[in-house]
């Protein structure tokens, strides 16, 4: 009856799994000039950023009404503005003309900035006597750089359904199939390792998702502990099947001994 339960409890389980959705999140957006008189600002895009890791921005400002690119010089202005997910303004610097060209505008911004997830925005603005233009860009942080999308949702998804199921049919052959203890308890371990291994991809996808830090640590802690887990339940099967192989020799040679006396 018991065994009953723990395998109904475990089939629960993967049920429960497959109705988890993850959430994506949404495509960064910006503005740009729409008028005919002003200054054009061009920004190469960056649809994501890792958690504490320096990034530098690098823009390009032209003139709308010719569209010649504008030189760094001492007729024209420009400050970098970064918000962070509360929409604080946490940064305001004037920009570095970049050492290899001086028509490349850059702003250095250190990773203490971007402590920790979420949608962060920037405004470039630059201004002449009679002309001004900005450029406005929203962009996410994460853990590990990596935006979720869909598709990388569904991929994560299918590998864990799939190592589930394999750590499922290996559980019921460790409690219906007859066999010897060795053979018997490996079913046991590889169904573990396969269960670890799909927790922690959940676990690690998880992390890759939310925006809260405390959540974010406390999945990360679980991703590594499955991970440790796995090499763990590993070493004992390594260690299970060199008892048994040395065994199995040592009884050969006794059988061979005996043989000889006869």
């Amino acid at each position: 009856m018991s065994k009953k339960i723990f395998l109904s409890f475990l089939l629960g389980i993967f049920i429960v799994l497959l109705g988890v959705q993850t959430v994506s999140a949404a495509p960064p957006t910006f503005s740009a000039p729409t008028t005919s008189l002003g200054i054009a600002i061009e920004h190469p895009l960056s649809s994501s950023f890792e958690v504490n890791k320096t990034h530098k921005f690098h823009f390009h400002i032209f003139n709308v009404t010719d569209g010649k690119q504008i030189q760094a010089s001492a007729a024209t202005t420009c400050s970098f503005h970064l918000y962070d997910p509360a929409g604080n303004h946490i940064l305001k610097m004037n920009y570095n003309v970049g050492s290899d060209d001086v028509l490349d505008y850059e702003a250095l911004v250190t990773g203490g900035n971007f402590s920790y997830a979420g949608n962060y925005a920037f405004v470039f603005q630059c201004n002449q006597s009679t002309i001004g233009g900005f450029y406005a860009h929203d962009f996410e942080v994460t853990p590990k750089g990596i935006v979720p999308t869909i598709s990388r949702t569904q991929t994560a998804t299918r590998s864990i359904y799939f190592l589930f199921a394999i750590s499922i049919l290996l559980f019921i052959a460790f409690l219906f199939v007859k066999s010897k203890p060795p053979v018997k308890w490996t079913y046991f371990l590889i169904s573990m390792m396969f269960f670890l291994q799909s927790i922690s991809i959940l676990y690690t996808a998880l992390v890759d998702e939310v925006v809260n830090p405390k959540i974010e640590g406390y999945f990360s802690f679980l991703a590594s502990a499955s991970f440790i887990l796995f090499w763990f339940a590993f070493g004992i099967l390594a260690v299970l099947w060199f008892l048994t192989t040395l065994q199995t020799l040592l009884l050969k040679q006794r059988q061979k001994k005996q043989e000889s006396y006869q």
